[in-house]
């Protein structure tokens, strides 16, 4: 029997205006539901045309194209919002976090440290500890475990939501899964669960593509009894998009008849920006003023990327005009599709120019701006110039900044900076997660260290954060060459050793034999008696 699935739409023009809006997803579930019927959108039965699940599959495929090359950042919205503008607060969360962070204490002390610390939990409280704790889940659990023992304080959706992301992004899917079965409440509590709850989860595993599992947790909607609206749809659409499926895309659209309007284009050409194709760029670009279809922002922004990262500068800036005089206003992004591209051609005057007309039209530069003219700096001065500057402008490093220099001062042998960056990270609040560990092992490795690079692998196993097969691998025939060399050593000294104990023993052996041979040698001293008609040697 074919399975057939209802889309309030009459045509295929309905999926053109989901594009709208650029939902942030990933890809996951741990729920394995293969749903006979799925009600995509409610509809009223005027309006109702029915599709094969393989036209279904079709609209799908159309929807991928929007989110071929949306650069993402780290879903960090359940931790937005909080403000420790109370000193109270403030206070608690530090000292809270100083608890964690004791070095060497086992679970059963740092618990009765937190008992005894004389703290009351409270929703503030536990999501700011747990903005601390993002790359370190075990920290983590541990405090959210104790703070829902507390009395006077219940979880909400806010603080679970916290959990879950930070389970689901150190790849503890298991137990981010009975957080959510906590959430349902049984038969008799109330349920906290919502369809952003799921999508955390479809956002987790989106990092560690996971494609089946997303997909899975998608239709888990139903089983949950969630209706599926147009942000949980865009949501699992955005997560499952690839670079690759943009041509195929476009190519079946054709096939099947459906007309492409402005937000395919758009998908299309920043596919294209991405991957540095400009002739294909601008070759889409004049087929949408051929066929009457006015570019959007998008559109915009990925043509401008493109014809700067070809140093084509003028002639972005020209599109950028052009884009003003249509009454497109240039965001953020647009600034910064031309300030990257011009710093990594090191056209470092004419980036400052495009940040300086940012700054004069009202906008922030985002963590992106200020990673591009990271990028350009040559000297640890300028970097820690530059990185005080950015938190004066409210603009925080995240854990992609310390990356990034870090491998910059190892490749620049500046080791003392690398470890002042180590110690800032978690005084920032960016607490080490395993690519940062990799980074750094790598560069100390690299420049000789090895006794600091086993310390901080030792560390990063502790913390159970998985090493690279790579890393692993190098450390490990490292501690093998090194045991080898010691072996060696010893022996060495033992042979050294024997053959001094040797040597003295064949000097004792000889000094015998010389006196033997003296003593032959040597004249006769005793005097003779005779008597009796027999000689005898005097006593």
């Amino acid at each position: 029997m074919r399975h057939m699935m209802r889309v309030r739409s009459s045509n295929f023009s309905v999926f053109s205006i989901l594009l709208r809006n650029h939902c942030i997803s990933s890809i996951s579930s741990c729920v394995v539901v293969k749903p006979v019927t799925a009600t995509i959108f409610n509809s009223s039965p005027s309006t109702t045309n029915t599709f094969s699940a393989m036209d279904l599959h079709f609209k799908f495929c159309r929807l991928l194209l929007l989110f071929q090359t949306q650069n993402y950042e780290d879903d960090e919205t359940h931790f937005k919002g909080l403000s420790l503008e109370d000193e109270g607060v403030a206070r608690d969360t530090t000292t809270i976090v100083d608890i964690l962070r004791e070095l060497g204490s086992s679970p059963s002390e740092t618990k009765y440290k937190l008992d005894h610390c004389g703290i009351s939990a409270s929703s503030e409280l536990v999501v700011g500890v747990l903005s601390r704790f993002r790359n370190d889940w075990e920290a983590a659990f541990t405090f959210f475990l104790w703070a829902g023992k507390q009395p006077g304080y219940a979880y909400s959706v806010r603080e679970y939501h916290s959990m879950i992301s930070i389970l689901g992004k150190m790849r503890k899917f298991d137990t981010a899964w009975a957080l959510i079965n906590e959430m349902k409440g049984g038969t008799t509590g109330p349920s906290l669960m919502t369809p952003q709850t799921l999508l955390i989860m479809i956002r987790r595993y989106c990092a560690v593509h996971n494609v089946g599992r997303a997909i899975n947790t998608f239709y888990a909607f139903k089983r949950y009894k969630f209706e599926v609206g147009i942000n949980e749809f865009q949501g699992l659409l955005s997560a499952l998009c690839r670079p690759r499926e943009g041509e195929r895309i476009w190519r079946e659209m054709s096939k099947r008849g459906v007309q492409h309007d402005v937000f395919s284009y758009g998908s299309l050409i920043s596919c294209y920006s991405k991957a540095c194709n400009l002739n294909k760029v601008l070759k889409l670009f004049n087929r949408m003023k051929e066929m009457n279809i006015a570019p959007d922002r998008k559109v915009y922004n990925a043509v401008i990327h493109a014809l700067a990262k070809g140093r084509l500068v003028k002639e972005a800036t020209n599109v950028m005009k052009t884009m003003d005089e249509k009454g497109v206003t240039p965001n953020i992004v647009t600034y910064n599709s031309l300030i990257k591209p011009l710093c990594r051609a090191r056209q470092i005057e004419e980036a400052r120019e495009v940040f300086d007309k940012m700054l004069r039209q009202g906008l922030s530069p985002t963590i992106r701006t200020y990673h591009a003219f990271l990028r350009t700096l040559r000297t640890g001065e300028e970097v820690f110039v530059l990185l005080e500057t950015m938190k004066k402008m409210g603009c925080q490093p995240n854990t992609d900044t310390y990356i990034m220099l870090i491998r910059k001062f190892c490749r620049w042998r500046q080791l003392d900076n690398v470890f002042k960056l180590w110690s800032e990270m978690s005084q920032n609040g960016v607490n080490p997660d395993r690519s940062s560990y990799i980074v750094l092992i790598h560069g100390l490795f690299l420049n000789g260290k090895l006794e600091e690079a086993h310390k901080y692998y030792i560390e990063m196993k502790e913390k159970q954060l998985m090493p690279e097969p790579k890393t692993e691998k190098m450390l490990q025939a490292w501690l093998s060459s090194k045991y080898t060399s010691e072996c060696q050593m010893t022996d060495l000294e033992c042979n050294q050793l024997n053959c001094s104990q040797s040597g003295k023993n064949s000097r004792v052996i000889s000094r015998r034999v010389d006196q033997v041979r003296d003593f032959c040698r040597q004249p006769e001293t005793r005097r003779v008696v005779r008597d009796r008609g027999f000689s005898f040697l005097d006593q």
